[in-house]
């Protein structure tokens, strides 16, 4: 488990965890970047199949886990998923707009497959719940900026889904506590440091960099905007 994003304690994921239909083997609370390093090079070391990113500022909901283990059964005679993600809402229930991810769309067939399993592909992901297929580690090794989730995450999540598909799955969802003005105004403008990060890094093919810039002006004049 990853740190809370706004700095305060993860004890409300803790106990979300607790409360899981399919336990965790086991839970590590990552203080720091090397502290990620080693937690997942020990999952790996130790035989694990899927390590599930949970980041300290969300509440997963007691199927969360087993949502998300039941999807690649889903979807069998398809493409094996590298990487799943939980659908992450605001505490009102609407989605949550920092922890959207980017929907794969250049293959409709594979899209129109997935859709009839309830299942969404997915480009990129962002923090939040995600479960990840020790077969992405051992193709491209840890995060290269040292970890996914102190500001990377679409950057190493953008190299992840380039030759391997990814899933949002809707059924498996997770909570993320409110954070305050400074908090959420400190997230936005780290967004679009992240995204410049993804245009100039290889995680995009050629084709994709136009689009993807356009969504990042987009963030920034919102950024920028007074008010």
């Amino acid at each position: 488990m990853l740190p809370a994003e706004d700095g305060e304690g993860v004890e409300p994921t803790l106990e979300a965890l607790e409360r899981q239909t399919h336990s965790p083997d086991e839970v590590v609370v990552v203080r720091h970047a090397a502290g990620f390093e080693v937690a997942i090079r020990g999952a790996l070391e130790g035989g694990t199949e899927w390590i599930w990113l949970l980041d300290g500022s969300v509440a997963p909901a007691p199927e969360a886990l087993e949502r998300l283990l039941d999807a690649p059964g889903a979807v069998d005679a398809l493409p094996a998923p590298v990487l799943l993600a939980s659908k992450v809402l605001s505490p009102d229930g609407s989605l949550d707009p920092g922890s959207v991810p980017v929907p794969y769309v250049s293959d409709p067939d594979l899209v129109v497959a997935v859709f009839d399993r309830r299942l969404l592909p997915i480009r990129l992901a962002r923090r939040g719940s995600l479960l990840v297929n020790r077969s992405g580690f051992e193709r491209d090794g840890l995060p290269r900026t040292g970890s996914v989730f102190f500001g990377d995450d679409l950057v190493w999540t953008a190299r992840l889904l380039k030759p391997e598909p990814g899933l949002l799955v809707p059924a498996s969802i997770a909570v993320r506590r409110p954070a305050s003005h400074r908090a959420a105004e400190r997230r936005r403008r780290a967004s679009v440091g992240a995204g410049l990060r993804l245009l100039l890094s290889d995680g995009l093919g050629a084709v994709e960099k136009p689009w993807f810039a356009g969504r990042l002006a987009e963030e920034l004049i919102a950024v920028l905007r007074p008010g």
